[in-house]
């Protein structure tokens, strides 16, 4: 689903309650009240030029009048004459007003790129595990785990790296939590 907003903040106003919070992608602070909303909205249209939004997967939970809204959206703009795109995540709350779903909280950030895995970054990452800086019990498992794959010994003399020690990987620690009773919503 894609919306064309037409740079138009009165389209998108209306879609939100008077006691609304949106926490925008574009935005370092928390805004409460239509002003702020619509400042928001105006300073968005300005930066990204000609927006859609297109909706990806979304996972809706409906709980008696309010209902919960959580996934991802492609923001696509135009900035000097090319067509960008900006994915983001959210997550929006909605109460129901008569026969109108108004959202009450909006939450959206942008998606973090993927870190650059390169061999330095790997040697400095196995180095840290291997000398205990992380000491979780999930992550002395996977340390163990990681360290104790056997490699060609091939591999070893052309990345000039120490073979791994070679040990028993142990069963992961198990969960001594109690999960809570799962619970239905009429």
């Amino acid at each position: 689903m894609a919306w064309g907003l037409e740079d138009d903040p009165d389209k998108v106003l209306p879609f939100y309650s008077d006691d609304a919070v949106l926490w925008g992608t574009l935005s370092p602070t928390v805004r409460a009240d239509r002003a702020a909303f619509r400042d928001y909205f105006v300073t968005a249209f300005k930066v990204l030029p000609g927006l859609k939004v297109a909706f990806g997967d979304q996972l809706i939970r409906v709980y008696r009048g309010a209902a919960v809204n959580t996934g991802y959206y492609t923001f696509s703009y135009i900035k000097d004459g090319e067509t960008k795109s900006l994915p983001a995540r959210y997550s929006f709350t909605h109460v129901k007003s008569g026969e109108r779903w108004l959202i009450v909280d909006h939450h959206s950030s942008a998606i973090p790129s993927r870190p650059r895995l390169t061999a330095r970054n790997a040697r400095r990452t196995t180095a840290g595990l291997r000398s205990g800086e992380l000491r979780s019990p999930a992550v002395r498992y996977v340390t163990r785990y990681i360290t104790s794959i056997r490699i060609p010994a091939s591999s070893w003399v052309k990345s000039r790296i120490s073979p791994p020690q070679l040990w028993p990987v142990p069963a992961p620690p198990r969960n001594r939590c109690r999960r809570a009773p799962a619970r239905s919503y009429p």
